[in-house]
């Protein structure tokens, strides 16, 4: 890896020389990012799935409680930034129209009568913002940023999950979807874990997406097939992993993947274990607790990687 100040400064020093203008304030520019990136101290996780990956119930997973909804159709047309370690869940929202929010659960009412005036939808308490503003269609396509910041600490506190727009392929209801992820892959995340659930693991859509857009950063992230609670046997499962290893080492030209099957649901609560399920699922249980603890590891030292 090579000294990141170093070629920053020498890169400085030549661009006006052998660089047209236009070419010089691009890398001014690009610079400017790095240096700033360079000295945020936060990590930057990004969680990317088509529509009904289970990408919510993950994010749920690694916060330890339901904070997102699942929606009926792709809903939000911007990345969502989760911190934890607050002490109360605060929102910051932005809507298309400029309207900006600031609310926590003792404060949210300014919120409340927006949504309420614009959309005849009337949300008793913070949790119901939420879920509104992430799973309305009609409300969530309005929004144009979101920060959330969650009490508890299952997750480090210098590190943000972002939640990226779950794209539909060949839906208009996308819209743009798929930039907004690309630019948050390439611009932002230090690291990214791309979802794929169990019953099309690896589709066509989602490779073609991937190589597309992504290809670039496709060796920095990690594959998870989710649902892995709902094959029947060990058998299948290990199918399963076998085939999605394949279409991501053929497909994707990636040797040795960092591929992993998990169960999301097995980390929130519920009121029994569903039947035929008593066995494996503590097993899922631990699989994911280390899939965590591996993963907030790799975050901490890929960042230099990610800016070389």
């Amino acid at each position: 890896m090579f000294n990141i100040d170093a070629t920053l400064e020498y890169i400085e020093s030549v661009k006006n020389t052998f660089l047209s203008s236009t070419d010089s304030r691009e890398i001014s520019a690009r610079i400017m990012s790095i240096k700033k990136k360079r000295k945020d101290s936060k990590l930057y996780l990004a969680v990317i799935g088509e529509f009904s990956s289970g990408k919510s119930t993950f994010i749920n997973a690694l916060l330890g409680f339901r904070l997102l909804k699942d929606a009926v159709m792709p809903t939000t047309a911007c990345a969502t930034y989760i911190e934890s370690h607050a002490r109360f869940l605060a929102i910051e929202i932005v809507f298309n129209d400029g309207s900006k929010f600031k609310c926590s659960e003792s404060n949210f009412d300014a919120i409340r009568e927006y949504i309420l005036a614009k959309y005849s939808i009337n949300c008793i308490d913070i949790h119901q913002v939420i879920t509104v503003v992430t799973s309305d269609q009609k409300v969530a396509r309005c929004v144009s940023k979101m920060n959330i910041k969650v009490p508890g600490n299952r997750i480090p506190k210098n590190i943000v999950i972002i939640d990226t727009p779950g794209f539909n392929p060949g839906s208009s209801s996308v819209d743009n979807h798929q930039e907004i992820t690309k630019d948050v892959v390439e611009n932002i995340a230090d690291a990214a874990i791309i979802l794929t659930p169990q019953e099309q693991a690896m589709s066509a859509t989602l490779s073609r997406f991937l190589k597309a857009n992504l290809k670039r950063c496709l060796h920095r992230c990690t594959y998870v097939v989710t649902k892995f609670d709902l094959p029947a046997d060990d058998t299948t499962r290990n199918e399963i992993l076998d085939y999605a290893r394949q279409r991501i080492e053929v497909d994707l030209g990636i040797s040795n993947p960092r591929l992993y099957g998990l169960s999301a649901a097995t980390m929130l609560p519920v009121k029994r274990v569903p039947l035929g399920k008593e066995y494996i699922w503590p097993i899922l249980q631990n699989i994911f607790a280390n899939f965590m603890k591996m993963s907030w590891t790799q975050l901490q030292s890929s960042k230099e990687y990610v800016l070389s």
